[in-house]
């Protein structure tokens, strides 16, 4: 556009920029075609699109029916909930890989780890096989007693048939806690086998294979 000189008088100037702006606002940008797929997936386009479409994936082309940009679905409620429950897991599991890679600086250190745990478990359940062996003793000094005095046609005592009674229930609470302990064994054990997984998965080490025996060289001929 050529510039326009010489307009010193005030009146030109105002009608040239006048005129200037009413030729830019003449000027619209063409109407954008948007496509969508209806109840039957058949593609549908025009420049408006059904309210009962809206919120479906929508394609914009320009004038010479180029797509320019996608809009995305909008997601439904139930998909909205089930990408915070995935980013709520995601965060989860983050936060357990730091804690693993701060609490283990070497394989040989989870190792340790899980070695002196099972070891406390195991301690724990050989002392109450000693408490239930020292309780199975006591409880056939009291039966023994119990029968000497029906051998003797004597009532049993009711103190004597109490401690019968708390002793049974003793060995019972100590196998009780000897299956319990040795169920957290058996998760320890599983949990030690996915951490040391997820261990070597996040520094890259490779499991260790178990060292070659020694083939036997045949015996020497007499």
């Amino acid at each position: 556009m050529a510039m326009v000189t010489g307009c010193s008088s005030p009146a030109v100037r105002v009608l040239f920029v006048t005129l200037l702006l009413l030729a830019l606002g003449s000027v619209q940008a063409a109407p954008r075609i948007k496509c969508w797929k209806n109840n039957e997936g058949i593609r549908e386009c025009g420049y408006q699109v059904p309210p009962e479409y809206a919120q479906d994936e929508i394609e914009i082309l320009n004038e010479r029916g180029v797509t320019i940009e996608i809009q995305p679905r909008t997601p439904t409620a139930e998909e909205r909930r089930q990408q915070e429950e995935l980013e709520r897991l995601r965060r989860a599991q983050a936060e357990r890989d730091e804690i693993l890679l701060r609490s283990f600086t070497t394989e040989r250190d989870l190792m340790i780890a899980r070695d002196n745990q099972l070891a406390a478990l195991q301690g724990q359940i050989d002392v109450t096989r000693s408490n239930i062996h020292s309780e199975e003793q006591r409880l056939e000094r009291l039966v023994r007693q119990a029968a000497d005095y029906e051998r003797g046609g004597k009532p049993v005592p009711e103190k004597l048939l109490a401690d019968i009674k708390a002793a049974r229930a003793q060995i019972s609470a100590y196998e009780s806690f000897i299956a319990e302990r040795e169920k957290n064994m058996a998760a320890l054990t599983e949990k030690f086998k996915r951490d040391l997984a997820r261990y070597r998965e996040l520094t890259g080490q490779r499991p260790r294979k178990p060292a070659a025996k020694p083939e036997a060289k045949p015996a020497a001929a007499r």
